[in-house]
């Protein structure tokens, strides 16, 4: 099969949310009280914004991570992976 060209749509962005729009708390659909970059809906941000993203861990986050003091080292580790996958894929295109 030779294919000479593809359809491509494009699509320009600017502040437009993408991905999921609702609560990252398991079992809540509620909508987020941050739609940019927020993760919980108002309960839950109220219950859990404060403490550290790591499934099971109730210690207060350490600013400017997501992480406590116990979880920074594998919360910098996620975002620099992060990164770099990023940079992989910018130097793709």
């Amino acid at each position: 099969m030779d294919i000479d060209h593809a359809d491509v749509t494009m699509h320009v962005l600017d502040g437009i949310v993408m991905g999921p729009t609702h609560c990252a708390y398991k079992n809540c659909e509620a909508d987020l009280l941050n739609a940019r970059g927020g993760a919980f809906c108002p309960v839950h941000e109220r219950e859990y914004g404060s403490k550290c993203c790591i499934i099971g861990c109730q210690n207060d986050k350490v600013l400017p991570t997501q992480a406590c003091q116990q979880h920074k080292r594998e919360w910098d580790q996620h975002v620099r992976i992060g990164v770099l996958v990023h940079l992989q894929e910018f130097a793709k295109c």
